[in-house]
């Protein structure tokens, strides 16, 4: 008996590891299984292809191609065709007109003038006679606007009347320092400072800002 109790002694701690053994690996075998299985039951996320990650915001349209001769062309308003013009620009069209006309004392057209006659023949042509009062001679404008604060030697706009020797001369300024006039030798363009006698003043009368109706209105 003491043989046998010395015997289980010493496979006591052999059992002992046999039942530990036998309680434990089960059981870590059957936690590894439902974490296998818990991993396994996860949903498996599919790998999409390059391209599908591609937003199709990014996907540009194919060209349009337009052929020649099909492109749609605005169509422009048509400009308003002017019905009127300056006074002034009348005046010195219908002046220029009689160009290289002879000179005669007393005449007021239609071949031959004198200086005051040119003026008067030029505006009542331009239905603006009222404009110079149907004046006939240089010194009578002379008098008249001056008596009326419509002279000075400065800003001559054309169309105004120039006036030379107190007087005893006119002529239609055009701009640019040029006057158109009768003179001995005939209805000529000059400039201002170059005519005998002298400058006197101007005599302003504001056509650039009159407007006439054109021819057929």
């Amino acid at each position: 008996m003491s043989q046998k109790r010395a015997r289980l002694r010493a496979l006591a701690p052999f059992g002992l590891s046999i039942f530990m053994l036998g309680t434990i690996v089960p059981t870590t075998a059957a936690t590894s299984d439902v974490a296998i299985g818990a991993l396994t039951a996860q949903p498996e996320t599919p790998t999409s292809p390059a391209v599908a990650l591609i937003p199709d915001a990014v996907v540009l349209p194919e060209p349009v191609l337009v052929e020649a001769g099909h492109v749609p062309v605005p169509i422009q308003a048509a400009l308003p065709v002017p019905t009127t013009v300056a006074a002034s620009t009348r005046v010195i069209a219908l002046a220029e007109k009689h160009l290289g006309a002879r000179y005669a004392h007393g005449a007021t057209g239609p071949s031959a003038f004198d200086c005051s006659g040119l003026v008067y023949r030029v505006f009542e042509d331009a239905r603006l006679g009222r404009t110079i009062d149907g004046l006939q001679s240089a010194a009578a404008l002379y008098a008249h606007f001056k008596a009326l604060h419509k002279t000075s030697t400065r800003d001559p706009q054309p169309g105004d009347l120039v006036i030379f020797g107190h007087g005893s001369h006119v002529g239609i300024y055009i701009g640019g320092g040029k006057v158109i006039h009768a003179m001995i030798s005939g209805v000529a363009i000059t400039r201002v400072s170059a005519v005998i006698p002298a400058f006197t003043t101007y005599i302003h009368l504001g056509l650039t800002k009159v407007r006439l109706p054109l021819a057929g209105h």
